[in-house]
């Protein structure tokens, strides 16, 4: 009988207990900038943890409050050693994932890193702020 507990606790583990695997999710992000970046009022998403080496990261706007909106931003790590340089994306590419690299120093796995909205641009006429949701993968 203690065979038997001891077997089916045994499977139970092997089967249920396979531990915590830690990877990179995309994580949403809601961003609202300026044309002006430093009075941005909520440049940051959330922090997510890098789990690879892959020297890229990835960025899908889902949404712009103003057609023509232009967004340029960067990836950071919240312990400011690394930050990707800053890239842009137009309103035209909503629902496309675009790729972009770490092109300004190795951006290792392990820490989080952070999307940081720097200014939001109009081509046609000014506007006071652009806002922004989409997904994040660092």
């Amino acid at each position: 009988m203690k065979k038997r507990i001891l077997t089916l606790l045994l499977i139970f583990c092997c089967v249920f207990g396979v531990g915590n695997f830690v990877s990179a999710s995309t994580i949403p992000f809601d961003i609202t900038v300026t044309a002006y970046g430093p009075s941005n009022p909520d440049p940051y998403s959330y922090r997510e943890i890098k789990d690879d080496d892959e020297q890229k990261y990835y960025v899908r706007a889902t949404s712009m409050d103003h057609e023509r909106g232009l967004f340029t931003f960067k990836s950071c790590s919240i312990d400011g050693t690394v930050d990707s340089g800053v890239a842009s994306y137009h309103y035209r590419e909503l629902n496309t994932t675009r790729s972009y690299g770490y092109n300004c120093g190795y951006a290792p796995g392990g820490k989080y890193y952070y999307l940081h909205g720097i200014t939001g641009l109009y081509e046609a006429a000014p506007y006071n702020y652009l806002h922004i949701l989409g997904y994040y993968c660092p």
